[in-house]
């Protein structure tokens, strides 16, 4: 009866630690209602540009990670070319200091170590949870490579904009050096004018 009744509380035991495994979800980004910047040229092509600020539910959403909690804002940007020419974006044309996405990535990782830390120390008094603690950090490590990979195809980078296409992607600024008001200048590569668009609260989409 013993024996059973200890079963019984170590499955009860690994069930708890299975159902909080690490996992990484997330929703795709979805293009911003953008509004006309500028006339390029005389026919009448435009940029057309849009921004969010994203609070901690959107960090949860499309990000799968609170990175305000990280100390960084994520701002979306969405920026349609509608010129006849290719324009470059790239972080250092941005007036707010941006990172890379690889800084952000490894602080909203989930900490295998701890987690096997955490299961294993309970796994030297009950054996039967050393399997779910090794299970834990499998998926833990699963969950960071899946983060990884949305979060590289998520962030903007330097890139160029080509005639007819669209950039609509994450930039990351340190939380105590965000501003609401902020400039990205775009280069145009045939004859190197460039293109400011301004953000500011009023614009935010």
């Amino acid at each position: 009866m013993i024996c059973t009744a200890r079963l019984s509380l170590i499955c009860v035991a690994v069930l708890i630690v299975l159902s909080g495994c690490a996992s990484y979800k997330s929703s795709p980004l979805h293009r911003l209602a953008t509004t006309p910047v500028k006339v390029i040229e005389k026919n009448k092509d435009k940029v057309l540009f849009a921004h969010r600020v994203y609070n901690k539910a959107d960090c949860e959403r499309y990000l799968g990670r609170d990175v305000l909690a990280a100390g960084y804002q994520p701002v979306q940007l969405t920026i349609t070319n509608q010129t006849q020419r290719n324009l470059l974006f790239s972080l250092n044309n941005v007036s707010l200091p941006c990172v890379n996405q690889e800084v952000v990535k490894s602080l909203v990782h989930t900490s295998t170590t701890s987690r096997a830390v955490g299961y294993g120390i309970p796994g030297l008094i009950l054996a039967p949870l050393i399997v779910p603690a090794i299970v834990d950090s499998i998926w833990s490590s699963e969950a960071n490579k899946q983060l990884d990979v949305d979060y590289d195809a998520k962030s903007s980078e330097e890139q160029t904009i080509r005639s007819g296409e669209t950039l609509n992607g994450v930039i990351f600024v340190p939380l105590c050096e965000f501003c609401q008001t902020f400039s990205i200048t775009l280069l145009d590569l045939k004859n190197s004018k460039k293109l400011e668009l301004r953000a500011s609260p009023e614009n935010v989409a």
